[in-house]
């Protein structure tokens, strides 16, 4: 399990960080949770991304675009 801190560049009173909890993925086109929190705005929730996406490097822009499409569960 890795945890990495986002930040968006966002502010909603307060700047936007998303707190992403996930697995990195074997499997490059498995489907992989990313559990979220986004304190700002007082959000946790959970999208899938793409295994290729599961990086500390990449997970970051994978979740905040799937936030934004609306492709989130709330936990």
């Amino acid at each position: 399990m890795s945890t990495v801190n986002y930040i968006t560049g966002r502010n909603y009173g307060a700047d936007q960080v998303l707190s992403i909890t996930f697995e990195t993925a074997h499997d490059w086109i498995a489907d992989v949770p990313a559990a979220f929190v986004d304190a700002a705005r007082g959000i946790r929730a959970s999208v899938i991304v793409l295994g290729f996406e599961a990086t500390p490097n990449d997970i970051g822009a994978a979740v905040l675009r799937e936030y934004d499409a609306g492709r989130y569960t709330l936990a």
